[in-house]
């Protein structure tokens, strides 16, 4: 049986919930009413920012402080029975005021009080907020975007007082009034809340879109024909929420809805021929351009990369070194807010190496006489492994791909940061060259990654 709950809000009044069912009772429902009101908290924040919507989410606070006080929840009983007491005897005055009534509306019948519930803050009500950034004013008086941070900062504080309730946090608009670097510390806040918590919010920023559950995302449209009405569905596909939003198919990043972000050149030049190789189905959504690889030009701008990224509700899927790099972007990224646990992927770091990177997969048969020809040297497969041999001793593992390759420029005359990015784009175009030869246990890695590409591809 589904219930529909209604939370109307009453200026500064608290929520009441209504529900609704053409299978239970009056005296049931309201019962039920009353268990969820009771025992699911409410805090909601409008667009507009003022003292105002600041005092309904006090509130919250407010009753947790009373139960800490000395005998708080002792004398809160009392304030009820005195509460009860008082609207009890005012509503025994009502039928004398009706009798008045009738010198003049002979037909009324009856008169009914209706009396608020007994709430906290009429006894502790919040008068204003002063806020010290430097300038010691009322928060009224500083700017929209420190009001939105300071209702943010307030709905982590509560949700931190209480981690073991059951809270419902709507935000309207919560981009309103930032800088758009800040919007990106906004969505970090919202994911964390949202672990413990159920958060709602209405946007129009493609930033704050859920890439990682596209169903999350409720698209507002009006309702073609007749008289203005809309409707709310779950969005279908990324495209849906896209053009909702007025992000247009030439402004995305190649009209690509899913971008596997990668560190550099050589993933960048092969990654699409592997995932095709480990996940054939995906072949079609490379071709078309609905998938794509963009390189950050190092793992440092990986997050970069990825809030860019967000502006036009791409979803995206990393990729890292398990090196020291790659794992503080990894982390990075992560920590963004941008995207979450299932779309950070990193290589499978090897045993025998201090670190790993994602050229450390493949043999260097693969790919030594394409990069021997883009950067005028002539490696061998067995001076590679001389190399990356010495590179280690008997205390430490060998050391990684570009750390070897970096020696063995050194010693054919050629400096390392001048040749990297040709030389890793040989790589790549070998590895994409013999993408069918490489063995899948070498790149059983990239399956997990490819999966996640499809779902976001499925609606």
């Amino acid at each position: 049986m589904t219930l529909a709950v209604e939370l109307p809000l009453e200026g500064d009044r608290p929520y009441r919930v209504n529900i609704t069912s053409e299978q239970l009772d009056a005296d049931t429902l309201q019962a039920f009413g009353v268990w969820v009101g009771t025992r699911v908290g409410y805090i909601y924040v409008p667009a507009t920012r003022n003292i105002k919507d600041v005092r309904r989410a006090f509130a919250n606070i407010v009753n947790g402080a009373a139960l800490h006080v000395r005998r708080g929840e002792r004398r809160l009983k009392e304030l009820q029975k005195l509460h009860d007491d008082i609207t009890k005897e005012t509503a025994s005055l009502a039928e004398g005021l009706a009798a008045y009534l009738r010198n003049y509306l002979s037909e009324v019948r009856s008169i009914e009080f209706e009396f608020d519930p007994l709430a906290i803050e009429d006894f502790v009500s919040l008068r204003g907020v002063k806020l010290d950034d430097g300038a010691n004013t009322p928060l009224d008086q500083k700017g929209d975007g420190v009001k939105s941070l300071f209702a943010l900062a307030l709905m982590q504080f509560i949700a931190y007082r209480q981690p073991s309730a059951r809270l419902i946090f709507g935000i309207e608009e919560p981009e309103s009034h930032l800088h758009p670097s800040k919007v990106y510390d906004v969505k970090s806040s919202l994911r964390g809340l949202s672990a413990n918590h159920q958060v709602i919010v209405s946007t129009h920023s493609p930033i704050l879109v859920q890439r990682d559950s596209i169903g999350s995302n409720i698209i507002i449209g009006r309702i073609p024909g007749g008289d203005f009405a809309c409707c709310a569905k779950p969005a279908r596909r990324l495209q849906e929420i896209q053009l909702a939003l007025g992000v247009k198919p030439e402004d995305n990043l190649l009209t690509a809805s899913v971008v596997v972000v990668v560190e550099g050149a050589t993933e960048e030049a092969c990654m699409a021929q592997l995932l095709v190789r480990v996940e054939p189905a995906l072949g079609p959504a490379f071709a078309d351009g609905q998938v794509r690889l963009l390189s950050a030009g190092g793992a440092s701008k990986m997050v970069g990369a990825v809030r860019s990224l967000a502006l036009y509700s791409a979803s995206c899927v990393i990729l890292a070194d398990s090196d020291k790099v790659g794992a503080e972007a990894a982390r990075a990224v992560l920590s963004s807010g941008l995207v979450g646990g299932a779309d950070v992927y990193v290589v499978p770091p090897k045993t025998n190496l201090r670190e790993t990177e994602f050229e450390d997969v493949f043999s260097p048969d693969v790919y030594l006489n394409e990069l021997n020809a883009a950067c005028g040297v002539a490696l061998t497969p067995a001076q590679f492994q001389t190399a990356r041999l010495h590179s280690g001793s008997r205390t430490a593992a060998p050391a990684k791909w570009s750390d070897v390759m970096s020696d063995l420029f050194r010693l054919a005359g050629k400096r390392w940061e001048d040749c990297e990015v040709a030389a890793k784009t040989a790589v790549g175009r070998a590895i994409a060259a013999k993408a069918n030869l490489v063995p899948l246990a070498d790149i059983a890695f990239l399956q997990g990654m490819a999966q996640q590409i499809r779902r976001y591809r499925t609606p």
